[in-house]
């Protein structure tokens, strides 16, 4: 599995392709923002393992909701 560092550097070499192939010269990337790619792409995996837990536990209670409900064939 890849890690926040080294998922930024690679997001950072495609963006530092793309500029010199589309526009011009690339802009360095700073410490600070390189720091924050970090923290945000941290962020956002922890919001997503977070959602799909709460997903997961919403379809099993009402899986077991539907389940306790008599249904009648007649």
């Amino acid at each position: 599995m890849v890690n926040d560092e080294k998922f930024v550097h690679i997001l950072y070499n495609i963006l530092i392709n793309y500029q010199s192939a589309s526009a011009g010269d690339p802009l360095p990337l700073s410490t600070l923002q390189f720091n924050s790619l970090i923290d945000e792409i941290a962020f956002t995996k922890h919001v997503l393992k977070f959602s799909i837990c709460l997903i997961i536990i919403l379809c099993i209670l009402c899986g077991s909701l539907t389940e306790e409900i008599p249904y009648d064939h007649e």
